[in-house]
Protein backbone atom coordinates (compact mmCIF):
# COMPACT_ATOMS: atom_id res chain seq x y z
CA UNK A 1 0.00 0.00 0.00
CA UNK A 2 1.29 3.44 -0.95
CA UNK A 3 0.38 6.25 1.43
CA UNK A 4 1.19 9.94 1.01
CA UNK A 5 2.11 12.42 3.72
CA UNK A 6 2.40 16.21 3.70
CA UNK A 7 4.00 17.91 6.72
CA UNK A 8 4.97 21.50 7.42
CA UNK A 9 8.69 22.05 8.04
CA UNK A 10 10.51 24.93 9.77
CA UNK A 11 13.89 25.81 8.20
CA UNK A 12 16.13 28.50 9.70
CA UNK A 13 17.29 31.60 7.81
CA UNK A 14 20.32 29.95 6.17
CA UNK A 15 18.30 26.88 5.20
CA UNK A 16 15.61 29.08 3.64
CA UNK A 17 18.25 30.71 1.41
CA UNK A 18 19.46 27.29 0.26
CA UNK A 19 15.87 26.22 -0.42
CA UNK A 20 15.13 29.28 -2.54
CA UNK A 21 18.35 28.64 -4.48
CA UNK A 22 17.18 25.05 -5.02
CA UNK A 23 13.77 26.29 -6.26
CA UNK A 24 15.50 28.58 -8.76
CA UNK A 25 17.97 25.94 -9.97
CA UNK A 26 15.20 23.36 -10.44
CA UNK A 27 13.18 25.86 -12.49
CA UNK A 28 16.26 26.80 -14.56
CA UNK A 29 17.10 23.14 -15.30
CA UNK A 30 13.48 22.40 -16.30
CA UNK A 31 13.29 25.41 -18.66
CA UNK A 32 16.74 24.67 -20.11
CA UNK A 33 15.76 21.06 -20.88
CA UNK A 34 12.43 22.18 -22.39
CA UNK A 35 14.22 24.70 -24.65
CA UNK A 36 16.60 21.95 -25.83
CA UNK A 37 13.75 19.52 -26.57
CA UNK A 38 11.73 22.20 -28.35
CA UNK A 39 14.68 23.35 -30.47
CA UNK A 40 15.54 19.76 -31.39
CA UNK A 41 11.90 18.95 -32.30
CA UNK A 42 11.59 22.05 -34.55
CA UNK A 43 14.72 20.94 -36.42
CA UNK A 44 13.14 17.55 -37.04
CA UNK A 45 15.25 15.67 -34.52
CA UNK A 46 14.17 12.78 -32.31
CA UNK A 47 13.37 12.93 -28.62
CA UNK A 48 16.47 13.63 -26.47
CA UNK A 49 16.74 11.22 -23.54
CA UNK A 50 17.09 12.58 -20.02
CA UNK A 51 20.48 10.79 -19.78
CA UNK A 52 21.89 12.83 -22.70
CA UNK A 53 20.40 16.04 -21.36
CA UNK A 54 21.88 15.46 -17.91
CA UNK A 55 25.33 14.81 -19.39
CA UNK A 56 25.13 18.09 -21.34
CA UNK A 57 23.87 19.91 -18.25
CA UNK A 58 26.86 18.61 -16.24
CA UNK A 59 29.20 20.21 -18.79
CA UNK A 60 27.17 23.42 -18.60
CA UNK A 61 27.72 23.60 -14.82
CA UNK A 62 31.50 23.65 -15.34
CA UNK A 63 31.32 26.99 -17.15
CA UNK A 64 32.20 30.06 -15.10
CA UNK A 65 28.88 31.82 -15.75
CA UNK A 66 26.87 28.81 -14.46
CA UNK A 67 28.92 27.92 -11.39
CA UNK A 68 26.05 29.06 -9.16
CA UNK A 69 24.30 25.80 -10.13
CA UNK A 70 26.87 23.91 -8.03
CA UNK A 71 25.71 25.59 -4.81
CA UNK A 72 22.83 23.16 -4.42
CA UNK A 73 22.47 19.37 -4.40
CA UNK A 74 23.00 17.66 -7.77
CA UNK A 75 19.76 15.63 -7.49
CA UNK A 76 17.65 18.82 -7.62
CA UNK A 77 18.54 19.68 -11.22
CA UNK A 78 18.83 16.03 -12.27
CA UNK A 79 15.24 15.29 -11.21
CA UNK A 80 13.96 18.53 -12.79
CA UNK A 81 15.30 17.35 -16.16
CA UNK A 82 13.73 13.91 -15.61
CA UNK A 83 10.38 15.58 -14.84
CA UNK A 84 10.55 17.55 -18.09
CA UNK A 85 11.34 14.44 -20.14
CA UNK A 86 8.43 12.60 -18.54
CA UNK A 87 6.09 15.52 -19.30
CA UNK A 88 7.34 15.61 -22.90
CA UNK A 89 6.74 11.87 -23.35
CA UNK A 90 3.21 12.23 -21.96
CA UNK A 91 2.59 15.00 -24.50
CA UNK A 92 3.59 12.72 -27.39
CA UNK A 93 1.42 9.94 -25.97
CA UNK A 94 -1.46 12.47 -25.88
CA UNK A 95 -1.80 12.03 -22.10
CA UNK A 96 -1.08 15.69 -21.31
CA UNK A 97 -0.68 19.14 -22.85
CA UNK A 98 2.63 20.45 -24.17
CA UNK A 99 4.95 21.40 -21.27
CA UNK A 100 5.24 25.13 -20.60
CA UNK A 101 8.18 27.16 -19.41
CA UNK A 102 8.05 27.77 -15.67
CA UNK A 103 7.58 31.39 -14.64
CA UNK A 104 9.60 32.81 -11.75
CA UNK A 105 6.51 34.46 -10.25
CA UNK A 106 3.67 32.06 -11.04
CA UNK A 107 5.16 28.56 -11.08
CA UNK A 108 5.06 26.32 -8.01
CA UNK A 109 8.27 26.47 -5.99
CA UNK A 110 9.43 22.91 -5.34
CA UNK A 111 12.42 20.62 -5.65
CA UNK A 112 13.23 16.92 -5.27
CA UNK A 113 15.21 15.28 -2.47
CA UNK A 114 17.04 11.97 -2.97
CA UNK A 115 15.10 9.11 -1.33
CA UNK A 116 18.34 7.62 0.03
CA UNK A 117 19.47 10.88 1.62
CA UNK A 118 16.39 11.79 3.64
CA UNK A 119 16.24 10.89 7.33
CA UNK A 120 13.58 11.21 10.04
CA UNK A 121 14.01 11.44 13.81
CA UNK A 122 10.88 12.15 15.88
CA UNK A 123 9.88 15.73 15.00
CA UNK A 124 12.90 16.36 12.76
CA UNK A 125 13.85 15.68 9.14
CA UNK A 126 17.22 15.83 7.39
CA UNK A 127 17.20 17.15 3.82
CA UNK A 128 20.26 16.55 1.61
CA UNK A 129 22.77 19.46 1.53
CA UNK A 130 20.47 21.56 3.75
CA UNK A 131 20.49 19.78 7.11
CA UNK A 132 18.18 18.92 9.99
CA UNK A 133 15.02 20.95 10.64
CA UNK A 134 11.85 20.70 12.71
CA UNK A 135 8.57 19.22 11.49
CA UNK A 136 5.09 20.19 12.67
CA UNK A 137 4.02 16.53 13.08
CA UNK A 138 5.65 13.20 13.80
CA UNK A 139 3.55 10.85 11.66
CA UNK A 140 5.89 9.78 8.84
CA UNK A 141 6.92 6.11 9.35
CA UNK A 142 10.67 5.42 9.56
CA UNK A 143 11.18 1.77 8.59
CA UNK A 144 9.69 1.78 5.08
CA UNK A 145 10.48 2.57 1.48
CA UNK A 146 10.18 6.26 0.51
CA UNK A 147 9.04 7.53 -2.88
CA UNK A 148 9.43 10.99 -4.47
CA UNK A 149 10.18 13.33 -1.53
CA UNK A 150 9.48 16.95 -2.52
CA UNK A 151 10.01 20.23 -0.67
CA UNK A 152 7.68 23.07 -1.65
CA UNK A 153 6.84 26.65 -0.69
CA UNK A 154 3.32 28.07 -1.01
CA UNK A 155 4.22 31.72 -0.40
CA UNK A 156 3.98 31.50 3.39
CA UNK A 157 4.94 28.01 4.61
CA UNK A 158 7.42 25.30 3.65
CA UNK A 159 6.14 21.74 3.16
CA UNK A 160 7.56 18.25 2.81
CA UNK A 161 5.48 15.78 0.79
CA UNK A 162 6.48 12.12 0.55
CA UNK A 163 4.96 8.73 -0.28
CA UNK A 164 5.65 5.59 1.78
CA UNK A 165 5.24 1.90 0.88
CA UNK A 166 3.45 0.28 3.82
CA UNK A 167 2.05 -3.18 4.47
CA UNK A 168 -1.62 -3.62 3.56
CA UNK A 169 -3.97 -3.47 6.53
CA UNK A 170 -6.49 -6.28 6.76
CA UNK A 171 -10.12 -5.18 6.76
CA UNK A 172 -12.43 -7.98 7.91
CA UNK A 173 -15.56 -5.81 8.16
CA UNK A 174 -18.46 -6.79 5.88
CA UNK A 175 -18.62 -4.84 2.64
CA UNK A 176 -21.69 -2.75 1.81
CA UNK A 177 -23.28 -2.12 -1.58
CA UNK A 178 -21.27 -0.14 -4.19
CA UNK A 179 -21.80 3.66 -4.12
CA UNK A 180 -22.28 5.76 -7.24
CA UNK A 181 -21.43 9.46 -7.04
CA UNK A 182 -23.03 12.22 -9.11
CA UNK A 183 -20.87 15.38 -9.03
CA UNK A 184 -22.89 18.58 -8.93
CA UNK A 185 -22.45 22.30 -9.54
CA UNK A 186 -24.60 23.69 -6.72
CA UNK A 187 -24.01 20.67 -4.48
CA UNK A 188 -20.70 18.90 -3.93
CA UNK A 189 -21.98 15.38 -4.66
CA UNK A 190 -25.09 13.21 -4.54
CA UNK A 191 -24.64 9.53 -3.71
CA UNK A 192 -26.71 6.51 -4.72
CA UNK A 193 -27.10 5.41 -1.07
CA UNK A 194 -28.99 8.64 -0.22
CA UNK A 195 -26.05 10.59 1.20
CA UNK A 196 -25.78 14.20 -0.01
CA UNK A 197 -22.93 16.66 0.51
CA UNK A 198 -23.21 20.43 0.03
CA UNK A 199 -20.49 22.85 -0.97
CA UNK A 200 -19.05 24.91 1.86
CA UNK A 201 -19.61 28.68 1.75
CA UNK A 202 -16.53 30.92 1.55
CA UNK A 203 -18.32 34.28 1.20
CA UNK A 204 -16.77 35.79 4.35
CA UNK A 205 -13.27 34.69 3.35
CA UNK A 206 -13.72 36.06 -0.18
CA UNK A 207 -14.96 39.43 1.15
CA UNK A 208 -11.87 39.77 3.32
CA UNK A 209 -9.67 38.79 0.37
CA UNK A 210 -11.32 41.46 -1.76
CA UNK A 211 -10.68 44.14 0.90
CA UNK A 212 -7.02 43.15 1.17
CA UNK A 213 -6.59 43.19 -2.61
CA UNK A 214 -8.12 46.68 -2.81
CA UNK A 215 -5.68 47.94 -0.18
CA UNK A 216 -2.76 46.41 -2.06
CA UNK A 217 -4.04 47.92 -5.32
CA UNK A 218 -3.88 51.42 -3.82
CA UNK A 219 -0.25 50.81 -2.84
CA UNK A 220 0.55 49.67 -6.39
CA UNK A 221 -1.08 52.84 -7.78
CA UNK A 222 1.17 54.97 -5.55
CA UNK A 223 4.20 53.06 -6.79
CA UNK A 224 3.16 53.71 -10.40
CA UNK A 225 2.72 57.45 -9.76
CA UNK A 226 6.06 57.82 -7.97
CA UNK A 227 7.74 55.41 -10.44
CA UNK A 228 9.23 53.51 -7.52
CA UNK A 229 10.24 49.87 -7.79
CA UNK A 230 10.71 49.29 -4.05
CA UNK A 231 7.77 47.85 -2.14
CA UNK A 232 6.92 49.38 1.23
CA UNK A 233 6.78 47.31 4.42
CA UNK A 234 2.99 47.72 4.53
CA UNK A 235 2.66 46.40 0.98
CA UNK A 236 4.83 43.38 1.78
CA UNK A 237 2.65 42.67 4.83
CA UNK A 238 -0.49 42.95 2.68
CA UNK A 239 0.93 40.52 0.10
CA UNK A 240 1.60 37.99 2.88
CA UNK A 241 -1.94 38.44 4.25
CA UNK A 242 -3.40 37.98 0.74
CA UNK A 243 -1.39 34.78 0.32
CA UNK A 244 -2.62 33.50 3.70
CA UNK A 245 -6.22 34.33 2.80
CA UNK A 246 -5.94 32.38 -0.47
CA UNK A 247 -4.65 29.45 1.58
CA UNK A 248 -7.52 29.76 4.04
CA UNK A 249 -10.12 29.60 1.24
CA UNK A 250 -8.36 26.59 -0.27
CA UNK A 251 -8.11 24.84 3.13
CA UNK A 252 -11.80 25.38 3.90
CA UNK A 253 -12.77 23.77 0.59
CA UNK A 254 -10.31 20.89 0.98
CA UNK A 255 -11.52 20.22 4.51
CA UNK A 256 -15.09 19.96 3.23
CA UNK A 257 -14.01 17.47 0.54
CA UNK A 258 -11.96 15.40 3.01
CA UNK A 259 -14.88 15.20 5.46
CA UNK A 260 -17.21 14.01 2.68
CA UNK A 261 -14.80 11.38 1.32
CA UNK A 262 -14.02 10.11 4.84
CA UNK A 263 -17.73 9.55 5.52
CA UNK A 264 -18.03 7.63 2.25
CA UNK A 265 -15.02 5.41 2.96
CA UNK A 266 -16.33 4.64 6.46
CA UNK A 267 -19.38 3.08 4.79
CA UNK A 268 -16.94 0.36 3.62
CA UNK A 269 -18.52 -0.12 0.16
CA UNK A 270 -17.42 -2.78 -2.34
CA UNK A 271 -16.63 -0.02 -4.84
CA UNK A 272 -17.03 3.74 -5.34
CA UNK A 273 -17.94 4.83 -8.87
CA UNK A 274 -17.53 8.47 -9.98
CA UNK A 275 -18.80 9.86 -13.27
CA UNK A 276 -16.14 11.01 -15.72
CA UNK A 277 -17.13 14.63 -16.33
CA UNK A 278 -15.23 17.92 -16.63
CA UNK A 279 -16.69 19.42 -13.44
CA UNK A 280 -14.38 22.45 -13.52
CA UNK A 281 -15.49 23.23 -17.05
CA UNK A 282 -19.15 22.87 -16.02
CA UNK A 283 -18.63 25.29 -13.12
CA UNK A 284 -16.97 27.86 -15.41
CA UNK A 285 -19.89 27.58 -17.82
CA UNK A 286 -22.36 28.03 -14.95
CA UNK A 287 -20.48 31.14 -13.76
CA UNK A 288 -20.57 32.53 -17.33
CA UNK A 289 -24.35 31.96 -17.53
CA UNK A 290 -24.90 33.81 -14.25
CA UNK A 291 -22.72 36.71 -15.34
CA UNK A 292 -24.42 37.05 -18.74
CA UNK A 293 -27.95 36.15 -17.68
CA UNK A 294 -30.38 36.48 -20.59
CA UNK A 295 -27.63 36.75 -23.20
CA UNK A 296 -26.34 33.20 -23.22
CA UNK A 297 -28.22 30.69 -25.38
CA UNK A 298 -27.75 26.98 -24.75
Amino acid sequence: MEKGFKVQIFPNKEQKELMFKSFGCARFAYNWALAKEKENYEKGGKFISDMDLRKEFTQLKKKEEFKWLNEINNNVTKQAIKDLCKAYKNFFKKKAKHPRFKSKKKSKKSFYNDVYRIEFDDYKVRIASIGWMDMAENRIPKDCKYINPRISFDGVKFWLSISCILEDEENNLPKTEPIGIDMGIKTLMTCSNGMNFNRVSTKKEKKRLKRLQKKASRHYDKMMKTKSSNKSKNLLKLETLICKQHQRISNVRLNNIHQATTKLVKQNPKAIVVEDLNVQGMMKKQAFIRKNSGLFIL
